[in-house]
């Protein structure tokens, strides 16, 4: 162990190590990283050791930990892909002028992300809707699964689609109605567009319900997408659509929700950062295990996490 520490030099923020140590290095890599593991969208994930390395082909180097319960590591390769059996990271090899060897650098520290999209969820985040999701889902005759109360609608006969449908749409309306803007919301959003990010809102809602809480309280979004429009979530591809018409990358994305749905889908679509704001006891119950995220009470509590990150922005 004298030895490794020995060949560890720091450089402007860099790690550099010989190659002894390099040999040493890899092996337990190779061996946490990709033993007994499995390739998953943009992640590799090894559930002996708890790890999932995460691919982003816009950075360079490999980043420092960052995660609540697993080790995760921003895999920040030039050219870096999870294939097949692949190392999940690209390194460079290059030669150091300081020692008479090649070295490898490993970067302990990258610049934080720079966040150029927030992606809001509407029901719950932003707007309060007086909706009692499971008292309609009992109404329509649907269970508790995880799933959309839209799309569990999608495996019932036409005839019990149609019926269900005019009752979700009956308390999506009064939801509007009824419904208020969440205290917070305003003042995030200016914050937001004061440091220069775009603001989109993404919602399982209807286009319907969409413009009439906007006609009410006409919020600045550059992009505003409902299930009218295409994707829902949890599938990635609802934040997916959004970022490829706003011109960002998922990894220059935050997004904003109150439920699993909105998790489950910016883990899947590989968004930078997550704050997970005011969610219920039920739905708690539904977010997934592991995945990394920010949690906040209320907007109020989610514009100080929001301000913390734009803080590289900034610089």
């Amino acid at each position: 162990m004298t030895q490794f520490a020995n060949d560890f030099e720091t450089r402007g923020g860099w790690i550099s190590c010989s190659f002894p140590s390099l040999v040493a290095i890899f092996g337990g890599l190779i061996h946490a990283a990709l033993g007994n593991g499995c390739c998953e969208g943009n992640s590799w994930t090894n559930p002996s050791y708890g790890m999932k390395v995460k691919t982003n082909p816009a950075l360079t180097g490999v980043s420092q930990c960052r995660g609540e319960s697993q080790a995760t590591y921003d895999a920040l390769g030039g050219n870096s892909k999870v294939e097949l059996g692949l190392l999940p990271f690209a390194p460079s090899l290059i030669y150091d002028r300081a020692s008479i060897s090649p070295c490898l650098i490993f970067g302990y520290h990258h610049d934080p992300m720079t966040i150029r999209v927030a992606l809001f969820d509407m029901d719950g985040t932003i707007w309060d809707a007086p909706i009692d999701w499971l008292a309609v889902r009992r109404e329509i005759g649907l269970p508790v699964d995880g799933r959309s109360i839209y799309m569990q609608l999608m495996d019932l006969t036409p005839e019990e689609q149609g019926r269900g449908i005019q009752i979700l749409e009956r308390h999506e309306a009064l939801g509007v109605e009824n419904g208020t803007l969440i205290p917070g919301a305003e003042e995030l959003l200016r914050c937001l567009k004061d440091a220069g990010v775009k603001c989109a809102l993404i919602t399982n809602n209807s286009r319907r319900s969409v413009e009439s809480v906007l006609g009410r309280h006409p919020l600045s979004f550059d992009l505003v997408l409902s299930r009218d429009d295409g994707a829902l979530k949890p599938h990635p591809q609802a934040f997916l659509s959004a970022l490829e018409q706003m011109g960002a990358r998922p990894d220059e994305a935050l997004a904003i929700g109150d439920a699993h749905l909105d998790l489950i889908a910016a883990e899947r679509a590989g968004i930078g950062e997550f704050i997970l704001v005011g969610s219920k006891p039920w739905v708690r119950d539904l977010l997934p295990a592991g995945v990394s995220h920010h949690k906040a009470v209320d907007l109020i509590e989610a514009r100080a996490i929001v301000t913390r990150l734009l803080e590289p922005t900034r610089r």
